[in-house]
């Protein structure tokens, strides 16, 4: 009896370590997929997706704080599902690598030149 109730024990010990554990590989798993859509320009591309992914990363962080490691490392499969599709969206994009047209409130590049100089001889 004691035998069977010292490996019941040492089961529930165990399980309870990886919850834990597991959250905080997940978590480093979705900080690493957000930084590669960053890499990947998902900022201009998949601005949507991306904002989405920091969501659910920052949620999953708090409740690990919580420890509530089931529903952080949940979350943190979101985030990491979110950031990969921000990265391939903006892999993928029809825009990238083209450049970009001016916003209408921007001045032309040629215009700065023409710009007259301040007191202090700068453009600025």
């Amino acid at each position: 009896m004691n035998a069977r109730l010292l490996g019941c024990l040492s089961f529930v010990v165990t399980a309870a370590g990886c919850g834990p554990v597991r959250t905080t590989l997940t978590l480093s798993d979705a900080e690493v997929a957000i930084e590669t859509a960053l890499a990947a320009d998902a900022q201009t591309y998949a601005l949507y997706d991306l904002t989405a992914a920091r969501a659910y990363y920052d949620k999953a962080r708090e409740e690990e704080g919580y420890s509530d490691f089931e529903a952080a490392t949940r979350l943190a499969g979101m985030a990491i599902d979110r950031a990969q599709r921000a990265r391939d969206a903006a892999l993928s994009a029809p825009e990238r690598g083209t450049r970009p047209t001016k916003r209408p409130d921007e001045a032309p590049e040629d215009d700065l030149e023409d710009a007259p100089v301040g007191e202090a001889g700068s453009q600025l």
